[in-house]
């Protein structure tokens, strides 16, 4: 059966399956920015859009995500804007371009592995073509491509998927070449391996994806320069990153503080999660998908719920089949250890999200390789002509199905009031759902929808304090009755706690109160910054705290008070010491007179800079600028500082 399909034929094939799927995601192109697209986008504005070398380094070594600011990914979306706002589309299409390019690379990869394993160019290249079209149709994949901020997982998954191809081509010619096949293998580490982890950290699971191979497809006994290189590329660099894990444990599990579930809660919330995962790969479905998984139930104990036990125990067996098998049966292996090693960091212990679909989109290939291997393998082995069609048969309906499922799933993303209203109908307990669609009823004038949607998500989540002042925010807009005044919030805020809603809604409020176009003052504003300080649980999240604490204090410079605005800038350093707090800080005592405080600070402010994260531009011509400035004014100035501090403070 195999043999019937000519290399040309399969690269027709796999064309059609690539037009396919340009085809299917056509519709989800129209589609909106959703969750934290706009936040890693709009700093392309910040300096006037990104023209120059400068502005270039402002935003692709300025970014927060992650502990290597993700710089590889960063400059790939100037491939779609240098100036803010800018359209989505434009994103999605290159997201797209990017899957049909992974898609193609998946596909050199899997025939070179297939042909490893089955000793047959016939018999790989369908595996790998099955392989491919599955996973380049795969509904669950859509959000991974129209999420336009998830270009990150695209990019490490492409340069991952390429380190493995030239780690297996150099793994093979090993003992025939091994000058050819250490620089092949080195490649693979450098460039390929470090631009994945630039482009997103789970890049670095390239070492964990090259000990997989050896345990299955280079399973057979070593020479003397094979058991080398494995310790070489495969065995220090893991010891030298669990060491890392290690050393730096308290730093990577602080996040459980600002969680609702601690690092034994999530462990056995992943493992139903993980469990689940691999049932959507293999029997994929468009009902319930999307980004609002924030209502997943968290597994308290074993038996709370009892699928977690289950599940945990699956995943156990799963894991020691897939080793015991891995010389019997190494295609099979090779697919769940593949699966398993895709989710060692997001699925584990890091105080990640508990459920997010884009986790899949490199796993996935090993349950789909598997699958498609054995059908492979069932077609040449089966004698019966009607159990060889159906076999044949299985992986054409299987992406027709997918590519089904894909267009549905498409036509969703592409029209925003659909997609937001189809998360809330099928996630009816996410806060996240409620949220973003009240939101968009917001700014389409529709406050009614939206204060309604509110009142049920207070109900579900009365702890999130976000709700009612999202709905302040509402009601403030459209000049309504507020449901809840500025003294209810005060008083829920001390049994309330810090979630990603609130941020954004203090932040409009704010500018409602400066703009007075409602009836909140910015007094009342202050209070509620107040309020939101004293909560039991601020301060947990540090980038949150500081955001709040910089806001805050533009709050109290609008109503000129000194003391509290600097106060409010010391602490905001404290939590996050930026470049960006000191010299806000130096302006304001500077505007107060106070200029040998001022300069002091843009000391702090010079010593930061100092230390700048990697590439980032220095502001040292900014700051000695603003120093020059301050230092004229002093020397003109007979005005004493103890009478100009007293002026402003109150």
């Amino acid at each position: 059966m195999a043999r019937a399909i000519s290399d040309y034929g399969v690269m027709l094939l796999l064309a059609g399956v690539l037009a396919l799927t340009f085809l299917v995601y056509e519709d989800g192109l129209s589609g909106p920015y959703v969750l934290d697209d706009a936040n890693n986008l709009e700093p392309i504005g910040a300096f006037g859009g990104v023209t120059d070398i400068t502005t270039f380094r402002h935003f692709v070594f300025g970014n927060g995500s992650g502990p290597t600011g993700r710089p590889v990914s960063m400059a790939a979306f100037l491939i779609d804007a240098q100036y803010w706002p800018a359209p989505p589309r434009d994103f999605k299409q290159t997201n797209l371009l990017l899957h049909l390019l992974n898609g193609l690379l998946i596909f050199l990869l899997f025939l070179r592995l297939s042909r490893y394993l089955a000793g047959s160019q016939a018999i790989a290249r369908l595996v790998a073509l099955i392989t491919a079209s599955l996973w380049l149709l795969h509904p669950l994949n859509v959000s991974t491509t129209l999420y336009i901020v998830q270009r990150m997982t695209q990019l490490s998954t492409l340069f991952v998927v390429l380190g493995l191809l030239l780690y297996s081509a150099g793994r093979a010619r090993l003992d025939a070449n091994p000058r050819r096949a250490l620089t092949l293998m080195t490649l693979a580490v450098f460039p390929a391996g470090l631009l994945a982890a630039l482009s997103k950290e789970n890049g670095a699971l390239i070492f964990l994806f090259f000990a997989v191979l050896e345990l299955t497809v280079f399973a057979r006994p070593r020479s003397r320069a094979g058991t080398l290189s494995v310790h070489a590329y495969v065995t220090v660099p893991l010891l030298l990153i669990g060491a890392y894990f290690v050393l730096n444990w308290q730093q990577l599990t602080d996040g459980y503080a600002a969680r609702d579930f601690d690092l034994a809660e999530r462990l056995m919330t992943e493992g139903r999660v993980v469990t689940e995962y691999l049932g959507l790969i293999l029997a994929p479905r468009t009902w319930g998908m999307g980004l609002t998984h924030d209502d997943i139930t968290l597994s308290t104990g074993l038996l709370s719920p009892s699928s977690t036990a289950l599940s945990l125990l699956f995943l156990l067996i799963l894991s020691i089949a897939a080793i015991l098998l891995r010389r019997k049966a190494p295609p099979l292996s090779l697919g769940i250890l593949w699966f398993l090693a895709g989710h060692a960091l997001e699925s584990t212990f890091l105080p990640l999200e508990l459920y997010f679909e884009h986790r899949n989109y490199l796993p996935m290939c090993g349950p789909l390789f598997a699958v498609a291997y054995y059908l492979v393998i069932g077609m040449e082995l089966m004698s019966d002509a009607v159990g060889k069609s159906a076999l044949a048969a299985a992986p054409v309906f299987l992406a027709g199905l997918f590519a089904f499922q894909t267009a549905q799933a498409s036509h969703i993303w592409g029209d925003v009031e659909l997609l937001l209203g189809t998360w809330e109908v099928e996630h009816p307990e996410s806060l996240r759902a409620k949220r973003v669609l009240a939101y968009h009823f917001g700014i389409t004038g529709r406050p009614d929808p939206a204060l309604k949607l509110l009142r049920q998500a207070e109900k579900q989540h009365p702890e999130d304090l976000a709700v009612p002042l999202q709905m302040m925010t509402i009601s403030c807009e459209y000049g309504r009755e507020p449901i809840h005044t500025v003294d209810d919030i005060l008083d829920k805020a001390d049994h309330s706690k810090i979630t990603d809603g609130l941020l954004p809604n203090l932040t409009r409020l704010a500018h409602l109160a400066a703009d007075q176009t409602c009836d909140v003052t910015l007094q009342e504003v202050d209070e509620l910054f107040s309020a939101v300080e004293a909560m039991p649980d601020f301060g947990l999240r540090k980038r949150v705290a500081a955001k709040i604490l910089f806001l805050h204090a533009e709050v109290t410079t609008a109503r000129k008070r000194l003391d509290p605005t600097v106060r409010l800038l010391e602490r905001a350093f404290h939590y996050q010491a930026t470049v960006s707090v000191a010299l806000r800080r130096a302006v304001i005592l500077a505007s107060a007179g106070l200029y040998e405080e001022s300069l002091a600070t843009l000391e702090q402010a010079v010593e930061m800079d100092r230390h700048r994260p990697f590439m980032t531009p220095s502001r040292l011509p900014e700051l000695r600028a603003l120093r020059d400035k301050i230092e004229r004014q002093a020397n003109s100035s007979n005005t004493d500082p103890d009478t100009a501090a007293s002026n402003g403070t109150s």
